[in-house]
């Protein structure tokens, strides 16, 4: 995003105020194209936690089941029905984009006082600042609803003891 950030700026040479829109536009577009991509290439990763919890949570659970069906038949002599259930935790969708302020001040409104050859150095390393800061939060915004599917399943998947399971069962 850097270098394409790199190769728009150098386009962006009126007002401040012109520059700070034509940002804030090229930034949403492609801050989102990136977040897409990303959440898209990188599904697998995510989501391969979640169906291993899953999955281990669905074989303890069956193991369960037969142990005590087992258990029924040898006390009762009628063995309990066992079925399979299918766990599967949701899967969160990707985060809507975020890019809130550009500027903490209102310096736009001061455009026409301000010549853009003045200031376009600082505005230009403000903006790179902006897009490191605006990737790093949008990456941990992608990543959160995926922790938490992970963690709600483990919070969920509490295994019995071994010791605890052969006493009642």
């Amino acid at each position: 995003m850097q270098r394409d950030f790199d190769e728009q700026f150098l386009s962006w040479t009126s007002s401040l105020r012109a520059v700070t829109a034509q940002f804030d536009a090229w930034l949403r577009v492609a801050l989102s194209r990136e977040i897409a991509a990303l959440a898209l290439h990188h599904r697998a990763e995510f989501t391969e936690p979640v169906r291993r919890v899953s999955r281990q949570l669905a074989e303890s659970l069956q193991d369960f089941r037969n142990r005590l069906s087992e258990r029924t038949l040898e006390a009762l002599g009628v063995p309990l029905p066992t079925t399979e259930i299918e766990l599967k935790p949701q899967e969160p969708n990707s985060p809507d984009v975020r890019i809130g302020r550009i500027f903490d001040h209102d310096w736009e409104l001061l455009s026409w006082l301000i010549p853009m050859a003045l200031v376009r150095g600082a505005v230009r390393r403000h903006y790179r600042r902006k897009v490191e800061q605006l990737v790093s939060t949008n990456l941990s915004r992608l990543a959160a609803p995926w922790e938490q599917a992970v963690n709600t399943t483990l919070a969920v998947w509490k295994p019995i003891p071994a010791a605890a399971s052969t006493t009642w069962l």
